[in-house]
């Protein structure tokens, strides 16, 4: 790769211009003037963003530190996963109708293991109180009473109300795997899914995460699935809302239904074959 020396910055807009066309020149060839970009200053950084080049998206950030020492490149090639690919990769996938009733059940088991199953209610024999007859049982032309714990009565104990349980519900492995390859076939036919060889971020910054994530994908919500993922990347994503770090052993169709976009690093898909097999 050809070193690519960082433009100083200058008061004159146009010259950070042409400064930044012929380092994409230099870079990429003549075609790289027809490349979209943006650039910042104050310290220079400049976002090269969404380059599609025959369904392949490069990502690239340049940076320095304030005092222009030093620097920050990292460059990500991405492609959309289709089909073909996912079977090359050994990952077994569902199309067509087969499966829908597989993702809704594990979805409910999820969701239903979430619930903490706390809600409780007192009975009459729980609920403060006295034992003691209110009245005598006739004479008084009033309703028979013995407690003022009595459910009819304002105060008084709960009939058939929620007690502390469980929520839990077991889903078969069969299951389990039938939803995952359904989901991941969805995904994959819709062209939502995006691969690349690598992700991390070396200098542990949120801007430069966002940065990173931009330049893969316009989506609003966006899962990124490794095998795993280093100190310095999990520290530069913790504050990005919208995006979730997450490696293929601890992913679950709940999340992979949620996301926009999914971006599984290549290093991943040992671990889905194994999931989907």
């Amino acid at each position: 790769m050809p070193t690519v020396n960082k433009p100083s910055p200058s008061k004159d807009p146009l010259a950070n211009k042409r400064a930044f066309q012929n380092t994409l020149a230099k870079w990429f060839g003549k075609e790289g003037k027809a490349y979209p970009w943006r650039e910042t200053t104050e310290p220079w950084a400049i976002l090269v963003s969404e380059i599609m080049l025959q369904q392949t998206q490069v990502a690239t950030v340049l940076g320095s530190n304030e005092d222009g020492s030093g620097g920050h490149y990292k460059r990500f090639m991405s492609k959309t996963l289709s089909i073909k690919d996912a079977q090359a990769a050994n990952i077994q996938v569902v199309e067509g109708p087969k499966g829908d009733q597989a993702v809704h059940d594990l979805v409910t088991a999820y969701r239903a293991n979430r619930r903490s199953g706390t809600a409780c209610t007192k009975t009459r024999g729980e609920v403060k109180g006295s034992n003691k007859k209110l009245w005598k049982q006739k004479g008084t032309g009033r309703a028979r009473a013995g407690t003022n714990k009595n459910p009819v009565w304002r105060g008084g104990g709960i009939v058939f109300g929620p007690r502390p349980r469980s929520y839990a519900k077991t889903v078969n492995k069969g299951t389990r795997k039938l939803a995952l390859r359904k989901v991941l076939g969805d995904l994959i036919s819709a062209e939502r899914v995006i691969s690349v060889p690598s992700f991390s971020i070396e200098d542990g910054k949120t801007k430069s995460f966002a940065a990173a994530i931009k330049g893969i994908s316009d989506a609003r919500n966006v899962l990124v699935v490794a095998e795993k993922f280093d100190d310095k990347t999990y520290l530069a994503g913790r504050n990005v809302q919208n995006v979730l770090l997450i490696t293929a052993a601890e992913m679950n169709i709940e999340q992979l239904l949620l996301a926009d976009t999914v971006i599984i690093v290549e290093d991943a898909y040992e671990t889905l074959a194994s999931r989907t097999a």
